[in-house]
């Protein structure tokens, strides 16, 4: 098996189970109501449902979505995480 196949085959083992299926309606509502790309507000809708923050470098969707989206530096830079976090919801440490 070559290298990118195996990195994918163990990239997709690593994310068994761990999908999430959304409400079509709410994604594009919020859509809508924010001006935010459909493909933005899923991940947004996502990170609601499981509550955890939206750890992102996307500077209009930090704007747009402050109680949800936080800065990539300032989760990497240790900033408290919030109470059953990411990693919490995910079954994974951070590296």
């Amino acid at each position: 098996m070559a290298l990118p196949d195996a990195a994918a085959v163990q990239a997709e083992a690593l994310l068994a189970g761990r999908e999430y299926a959304v409400a079509s309606a709410e994604v594009l509502a919020l859509a809508d109501q924010s001006g935010r790309s459909a493909c933005d507000c899923e991940f947004v809708v996502v990170a609601r449902a499981l509550g955890v923050p939206l750890v992102t470098s996307d500077r209009q969707l930090l704007g747009s979505f402050p109680a949800v989206a936080v800065a990539l530096r300032e989760y990497g830079a240790g900033a408290p995480a919030r109470p059953g976090g990411l990693t919490a919801a995910l079954g994974t440490q951070p590296r």
